[in-house]
């Protein structure tokens, strides 16, 4: 009988040795942000506009489209959020940059932090159109390819606001 304890015992001592030299996990290193460069008309914001340019990464597109079930309204003061049943709204917050009109004299140049290779992806811009009323922006979809997203000669579009200039 002893000789099985004593064989119990340094089978146990060495699982436990063996645990105790196995090497630490490696730290979880978060992605390389995402290079992005976005060509669009700066002819078609206004001198002064704002630029805003949103990023969406895959998990935010995915609670996009479910909460796209719901209906959101303001009235000025208070947010009503009205889903079917077994929906339930979680917005989504996009990564957003913000740039003035006069950085739109070349290619808008920011890293994305929220996507990575291999990732679906959405990215708008938009800001005051040149008539210094309407909105004038553009968006589009793809899937990141590598380390670079290259966008040339984004297409915007305006709204078409019935606007009151001058008094």
């Amino acid at each position: 009988m002893a000789p099985r304890i004593v064989c119990a015992s340094l089978l146990a001592l060495s699982s436990l040795a063996a645990c105790a030299s196995a090497p630490a996990p490696a730290p979880k290193v978060a992605p390389a942000p995402v290079h992005v460069t976005i060509a669009v008309a700066a002819d078609a914001f206004a001198a002064d506009s704002e630029i805003r340019v949103a990023v969406w990464n895959e998990a935010q597109l995915a609670l996009r489209a479910h909460a796209g079930e719901c209906v959101v309204s303001f009235d000025g003061k208070t947010q009503t959020t009205i889903c079917p049943p077994g929906v339930t709204y979680t917005p989504a917050t996009p990564e957003e940059f913000t740039f003035k009109a006069a950085d739109l004299a070349h290619p808008l140049r920011f890293e994305a932090a929220s996507i990575k290779p291999g990732e679906r992806y959405e990215i708008s811009i938009g800001g005051r159109a040149s008539d210094q009323c309407n909105h004038t922006g553009g968006s589009t979809r793809g899937v990141v390819a590598g380390d670079t997203i290259a966008i040339a000669n984004l297409a915007l579009a305006t709204t078409d606001m019935a606007c009151i200039q001058g008094s």
